[in-house]
């Protein structure tokens, strides 16, 4: 689009966004910051739109939070003269709304009908936005770019792209090819910091697509036609009538030939592409034999799925969301990462495949997909699957085997809390606390990841005993609360149902319950601390010890109760991190003492600091 509504003529590029529900997981993957947003809704929706309006807000405001937003409400001329001089208060209303996601919206109204209104205002409101519009306090329209630079742009917008709509080219480009064109345009050799630059600048132009990750060597294509990889995508995560091969979220690899026709999509680039998909949580591989696609799975769970926990002790958490609605894709994104990480249903999808047949022998014999699909298909414990039931919807699944039960799922409203919420349960047995931290953890970073800014989410746990009982209305307890009375050296708390609750099992994962239990310090006495100092920083003091008479470095964190859960969550990932890990160059985890303070046990280094070692003393140390 040519814009001259100012001194200097801006050329825009125009991207159309799919509004229905199915391709919601994909739109993440094309936000970036140097765009300008145009979020449309029809007037005649008044303020029933906040609802249709929040997925996208949240979505823009998570991936491209310093962008431009404009809203935009149409059908202006279907808006009868009675019902104008309300227009200008739901447009105030709507812009304090969405400036509660981000600052510097505006927001106008529209008619395309005769007599045309505001569309010259409109235009020059996405000029002006677009003259002011700043990255790290640069302006982007009229800053001085590299004359390289320019050659490239219009090499890849002019010569490349031609070569493509002849088919004379590929639409993605390894990156051996790329950094030829790259270096034979700029007639130097460049390093991978300026090369970096110039992908960039390539992508914020819209020129091309690539992604930074090194997983299957995804960083390895250049995607110089981002329209082909917006089909790709759209070809696989897309509605019935366009894909009709996906039954129930599941797309069989045999059918993959028949929905990706493009001659141009190889099959020994399909391991990558997949990867693109899995990056974003988008679809990923259940099997070598069936990608599961969180976003086209069935909209409600089968009925009477909940009465296989009813009347059982249980660990439960409720996550309330502090949202009207949840970003789109927040429970494709949930379902990926529980699929991945859990090893119950790693187990539970490798014994559930069928074999099958047709299995499409090209792609099979030519890519790297059988190795990147088949990392999921690990031993499992139950060899008989009757005895495994694993349940999963849009919103969230259900497992059960004999060992225990486990599930996650939406909850459209949260008991006391006006808003949403994540429902988390799991047995009340070793393996069942074991899973419900870690479905706590998985639940919580997911949540910091989609809403950055922290305090969107609030942590309450119902009454195991009054859930047992089914009791209608639990008592709910507030994990931060309970918290707190670790401080006052409060174990227990009773609820109004005259039950007394043990706070281990309210919040296990705070309690580090799921902390192998070689680590953990049983016996206080073991433990001996001297004064020496022998380092500090912001969260901590670390002193020389003793541990079962062995010379130890002893992390304390004082009055850790009183901290927030938050601070001392990010202490339990360093401490699960500290238990996975052994190595001879690290200095490793020995024990964790959760009271009388918060200690933990470390290896202690007998010269002293690194950098005692290479700055002040400046001995050599030996290997």
């Amino acid at each position: 689009w040519k814009c001259d509504e100012g001194p200097n003529i801006f050329y825009f590029s125009i991207w159309d966004f799919a509004g229905q529900e199915e391709y919601y997981a994909t739109h993440q993957c094309f936000l970036s910051d140097c765009s300008i947003y145009l979020l449309l809704f029809n007037l005649k929706d008044g303020k029933a739109a906040y609802s249709e309006m929040e997925p996208w807000l949240s979505n823009i405001a998570l991936r491209a939070r310093g962008s431009c937003v404009h809203i935009v409400g149409t059908h202006l001329d279907e808006v009868s003269a009675g019902e104008r001089s309300g227009i200008d208060g739901l447009l105030g209303d709507i812009q304090n709304h969405a400036e509660t996601y981000m600052r510097g919206i505006e927001v106008h109204a529209v008619s395309l009908k005769d007599p045309v209104e505001n569309i010259d205002k409109l235009r020059k409101s996405i000029y002006k936005s677009a003259s002011e519009y700043t990255v790290k306090g640069e302006l982007i329209m009229g800053r001085v770019i590299p004359d390289n630079y320019h050659k490239l742009y219009r090499y890849f917008k002019r010569d490349v792209a031609a070569d493509i709509k002849r088919k004379t080219r590929e639409p993605v480009m390894v990156r051996e090819e790329f950094i030829a064109i790259v270096e034979q345009i700029f007639r130097c050799t460049l390093d991978q910091k300026e090369l970096k630059r110039v992908t960039e600048f390539l992508i914020d132009t819209g020129v091309l697509l690539h992604y930074d990750d090194h997983s299957h060597n995804l960083d390895e294509l250049y995607f110089v036609d981002p329209r082909w990889l917006c089909d790709m995508m759209s070809s696989i995560v897309t509605v019935k009538e366009k894909n009709p091969y996906v039954k129930d979220g599941i797309l069989l690899l045999s059918n993959i030939n028949l929905i990706l026709r493009d001659e141009r999509f190889h099959p020994h680039h399909f391991g990558q592409y997949l990867t693109l998909l899995d990056r974003f949580e988008i679809a990923f591989a259940l099997d070598n034999q069936r990608i599961l696609i969180p976003s086209l799975l069935p909209d409600v769970p089968p009925r009477d799925i909940f009465a296989k926990w009813s009347g059982q002790l249980m660990y439960t958490r409720y996550i309330a969301l502090d949202v009207q609605k949840i970003t789109p894709g927040f429970w494709s994104r949930m379902l990926s990462r529980l699929m991945h990480s859990i090893p119950q249903l790693k187990s539970a999808i490798s014994m559930t495949s069928d074999p099958l047949e047709g299995l499409n022998a090209k792609i099979a014999a030519t890519s790297p997909a059988d190795r990147f699909l088949s990392r999921v298909s690990l031993p499992h414990k139950f060899t008989d699957v009757s005895q495994v039931a694993l349940t999963y919807w849009k919103s969230g699944l259900l497992y059960q085997d004999p060992d225990v039960l486990f599930g996650v799922w939406s909850l459209k409203h949260v008991p006391s809390f006006d808003g949403q919420g994540i429902f988390i349960t799991a047995s009340h047995n070793s393996s069942g606390k074991n899973l419900y931290c870690q479905l706590v953890d998985l639940a919580v970073s997911l949540c910091d990841a989609v809403f950055p800014d922290g305090d969107a989410s609030k942590h309450l746990a119902p009454c195991p005993k009054c859930l047992q009982t089914s009791n209608p209305q639990p008592e709910l307890l507030d994990i931060h609360a309970c918290w707190m009375l670790l401080d006052e050296s409060i174990h227990a708390i009773a609820c109004r149902g005259n039950h007394t609750i043990p706070l281990v099992d309210i919040l296990p994962d705070l309690l580090l319950s799921d902390l192998n239990p070689r680590f953990s310090v049983q016996n206080v006495e073991d433990l001996r601390c001297d004064d020496q100092l022998l380092g500090k920083g912001g969260e901590a003091y670390v002193y020389s010890g003793t541990y079962r008479g062995q010379p130890v470095a002893i992390k304390k964190y004082t009055n850790f109760a009183a901290r927030s859960d938050e601070h001392f969550r990010q202490l339990r990932n360093e401490i699960l991190l500290f238990q996975r890990f052994y190595h001879p160059c690290l200095i490793n985890l020995i024990a964790v003492s959760l009271h009388p303070t918060m200690d933990i046990v470390l290896e202690r280094a007998p010269l002293g600091s690194l950098q005692e070692c290479l700055v002040t003393t400046q001995e050599p140390v030996h290997r």
